[in-house]
């Protein structure tokens, strides 16, 4: 069995170039793993990993894919067709202003959609990009700085590639309307090109956010061989087998986790908003000047507009919109690492100054108890007084009665009285 996913790994599709001896041992363990687990022959390894890899892909790249960027699309649908369009008039008046509005009600949309999505999906992933920290040592995985500047790669590459074929829309546009609608001016329908702008950037945006899914899940070890070199395989195996109801308290943990920790989303659409505001306001320039009354276009009507214009204007959303997204890729870790610093100092000086307040405490009581035996018994020395004092007063009574009888009518006030403080104690 061992040589068999040695054989495996070694394919051009299983990821690994050399047979270090520590990935020799660890596929050796997991041979036995495998057979414990009733995998004890490569067809029913292989199976495994197909059923593996096919959950995991309908998950992240279906799942996390559409969710990544449908609340950015319903968002700017949206904001493109209605939500602007209520806006007050003084800040319609104000490009940079409409845009911080539309930019955080559309970051805010899309990030807590994106973050439910991974809360939701994320555990029940069998073999994600988590799993890397399982892989033998010499299985070399970006980590750190390296990590975070490849995942900013690729992220930008692919929303600069999403958004490239927007440039060609107005052209395409002109063409069509020249050639079939007797258009000469080379002005196109402002509202047809922004629905044609907003359907580009969707349908691309759920493409490209897919394509970031599938290689974050394919990782440049290859699937097969990182599931094969895990050293909690056992533990992966067992999760495939669970109960859906295991499953489900998986996922409401990771929603609980996300909805605990709101550092990073905030961050992501604040600056969202910024860029889109950035965005807007670029884009009032652009058509400003170039439509001016004193231009070649400056007499076409409002719902037209030069080609040209408009793509500058898409032209200035792509470069905006790959800033934007390296700088979520960069800054969102480093907040989500100072978040977590600061809620880890917060916690550990909230705990010291509970170990501070229970010592105390704890002082004090033992003082107390020890202290309680050593205090005066003021109510017993009370009591015994009382007691005393009514036993002398009967002493004295029944002496009394008794001279009286024996000797007479004789005066008492010569008789010797006991005082309470000649008693014995």
């Amino acid at each position: 069995m061992a040589s068999r996913l040695l054989h495996m790994l070694g394919a051009p599709q299983g990821g690994i170039d050399h047979m270090s001896p520590d990935i020799n041992a660890r596929l050796i363990e997991n041979a036995g793993v495998l057979r414990e687990k009733g995998f004890d022959t490569p067809e029913k390894v292989q199976a495994l990993l197909k059923t593996a890899w096919r959950h995991d892909a309908m998950l992240a790249v279906g799942g996390m894919g559409l969710t990544g960027s449908a609340g950015y699309a319903i968002g700017m649908e949206l904001a493109n067709e209605k939500l602007i369009g209520m806006l007050p008039p003084h800040i319609l008046r104000n490009p940079s202003l409409v845009g911080m509005v539309a930019g955080l009600g559309v970051g805010g949309l899309d990030v807590a959609i994106s973050v439910m999505g991974k809360a939701t999906m994320k555990p029940l992933l069998y073999n994600g990009a988590e799993g890397n920290a399982h892989l033998p040592d010499s299985v070399q995985v970006p980590a750190g700085a390296e990590a975070i500047m490849n995942s900013m790669k690729l992220a930008t590459s692919a929303n600069f590639l999403k958004n490239l074929p927007r440039l060609g829309a107005p052209a395409t546009q002109a063409f069509f309307e020249r050639h079939f609608g007797g258009v000469g001016n080379g002005s196109i329908l402002r509202l047809t090109a922004d629905r044609v702008d907003v359907a580009l950037d969707t349908g691309l945006g759920l493409a490209a956010s897919a394509a970031v899914q599938f290689r974050n899940l394919t990782g440049a070890t290859g699937y097969d061989a990182r599931m094969l070199l895990r050293d909690d395989l056992g533990e992966v195996i067992d999760k495939m087998q669970r109960s859906y109801k295991d499953s489900l308290v998986d996922v409401a943990k990771g929603v609980g986790a996300a909805l605990t920790q709101p550092a990073v989303p905030l961050a992501v659409t604040a600056t969202v908003g910024l860029f889109i505001s950035e965005l807007f306001a670029a884009n009032s320039m652009i058509d400003s000047a170039g439509h001016a009354a004193a231009g070649s276009h400056g007499h076409l009507p409002p719902d037209r507009a030069d080609w040209s214009v408009m793509t500058g204007k898409r032209a200035s959303s792509v470069a905006l919109m790959a800033l934007m997204t390296a700088a979520i890729e960069i800054g969102a870790p480093i907040v989500g690492a100072a978040a977590q610093a600061a809620t880890e100092a917060v916690m550990d000086g909230a705990g010291k100054a509970k170990e501070k307040i229970t010592g105390a405490a704890t002082t004090a009581m033992t003082f107390i108890s020890e202290s309680a035996g050593q205090m005066p018994n003021i109510g017993g020395w009370v009591a015994q007084r009382l007691r005393l004092a009514t036993q002398a007063q009967a002493t004295q009574h029944a002496e009394a009665t008794e001279g009286s009888v024996e000797m007479g009518q004789q005066n008492r006030s010569q008789r010797p009285t006991a005082r309470i403080e000649d008693l014995p104690v």
